[in-house]
């Protein structure tokens, strides 16, 4: 297996140190940490000087067969610059690699087997790397560019980088919403928690701000390519939504969109209690697009199953986290609570206030299950949320024997009381049924 590491350096961008070439200030340690902890015998590296001193390429030249030089005399940019060094990689997996990166002390190859790992186990995961971030502009995930591992079946199908993207700056963005429209998916490696997008625990130190600050006009370009993004994909999720939303009766999220402001903090909520009484069997009623399991992947031998009764948003569900769990179109009738066998634990998020019965319906769930965790809109008026609504003017009352939590939903906050004058406030109602006592385990 031969990995092919391109890494684009441009050094006459960088102002010169005093008694000290310019390529020893980024391109050296990042070769030099490279070498020290990678066994070189399968990896290729081919550095793509555009406009660097002579120096450059004769060290590049210098360092054997492992390494090769393509010159440009001019800086080209990042994208010009990696697709010249795709047209000649011969890796099986190629890597994407920034000259101010630095791999830090680790046993040789950690770092590539934390990359390769996640495709050898998932033949549709086609790009990893160390950090995944939101794009605000298409709202979709994506892996930072700044070290990535790209499999050579996608590069076939998804072709190069974009280069009007030019000299950088969105181009990583860009290319993982292409990747996932072909059907491959992109991972974090190592993975961290999936609730939580934060830079991973592979071993590398990456200065974010060294190269770019060189660049002309940065921000201006950052500004223009932000515009490119918006105008390919910035109404992507408001299409999910127009189509399979039913004028918003329900949330239309996908694997690799934002989830963010109160959705992202109810699912948090839920995941913390799952997670303190170690239930790994859930039903998930109303499951809209099944994104409720994103926050619950990592529990060890979960079983998941969502509910919806629109097959349109059930078969989206199975598309998007179908790795993870099994969807059904179904309508939740009393009659189906009372026939169903118990999950240990029922979620029903937005879902009671659209059954005339949910009142109802939320104590007949009490008595299948060990926890029942609910939301309900808290003093909505009629018509406030949309006509998909059937129960109005809900307080803690309505729900007997819940424990009541706030969701105050413009700050973002949960606490013991509802927002003042009126604002929006969603109930987190919650229901946990005694355990049994040790001598009843034991009887058992």
């Amino acid at each position: 297996m031969l990995v092919s590491v391109i890494i684009p350096t441009c050094d006459s961008l960088i102002p010169p140190r005093e008694n000290e070439k310019r390529f020893n200030i980024l391109l050296k340690p990042c070769i030099d940490s490279l070498v020290a902890y990678t066994s070189m015998q399968f990896v290729e590296v081919i550095v793509v000087a555009n406009g660097c001193e002579k120096e450059t390429i004769d060290y590049v030249n210098s360092l054997g067969n492992n390494f090769k030089v393509i010159e440009f005399p001019e800086p080209m940019g990042y994208p010009k610059s990696v697709n010249a060094g795709l047209r000649v990689a011969n890796g099986e997996y190629v890597v994407l690699l920034n000259n101010d990166v630095v791999f830090l002390p680790q046993e040789k190859d950690t770092w590539l087997k934390m990359l390769i790992e996640p495709m050898v186990k998932d033949k549709k995961i086609g790009i990893t790397g160390p950090m995944v971030q939101i794009s605000p502009e298409t709202r979709k995930e994506f892996v930072l560019f700044f070290l990535a591992m790209i499999r050579r079946d996608l590069l076939a199908t998804v072709g190069y980088l974009d280069e009007q993207f030019t000299p950088g700056a969105g181009e990583d963005t860009d290319y993982c919403v292409r990747a996932i429209k072909r059907g491959y998916d992109i991972t974090q490696a190592p993975s961290p928690l999936p609730f939580d997008l934060v830079p991973g625990l592979l071993p590398v130190y990456h200065s974010p701000d060294s190269t770019v600050i060189h660049v002309p006009e940065w921000k201006d370009t950052f500004k223009r390519n932000g515009e490119i993004l918006i105008s390919k994909y910035g109404k992507l999720q408001e299409d999910q939504q127009r189509e399979l939303g039913n004028d918003f009766e329900r949330p239309v999220i996908g694997r690799y969109d934002a989830i963010g402001g109160p959705e992202r903090l109810r699912m948090v909520w839920m995941r913390k209690i799952m997670m303190e009484h170690g239930w790994k069997k859930i039903y998930d009623f109303g499951c809209s697009t099944g994104f409720a399991a994103k926050f619950i992947q990592d529990i060890p031998d979960l079983d998941y199953t969502g509910f919806d009764y629109d097959s349109r948003v059930t078969n989206f569900a199975t598309r998007n986290f179908g790795h993870i769990g099994k969807f059904i179109p179904l309508m939740i009738t009393r009659e189906f609570v009372e026939s169903l066998e118990a999950p240990e634990i029922i979620i029903a998020f937005e879902f009671l206030e659209h059954l005339e019965d949910g009142r109802q319906l939320a104590q007949s769930l009490k008595e299948k299950v060990k926890c029942v965790l609910a939301t309900a809109p808290y003093n909505e008026p009629p018509g406030f949320w949309g006509p998909h609504h059937k129960l109005h003017r809900l307080f803690p009352e309505d729900f007997p024997g819940f424990k009541v939590e706030y969701l105050r939903m413009n700050e973002c906050v949960i606490g013991d009381t509802p927002a003042e004058h009126n604002q929006p406030t969603l109930m987190l109602l919650s229901w946990i049924g005694e355990e049994p006592k040790e001598e009843e385990k034991k009887d058992a």
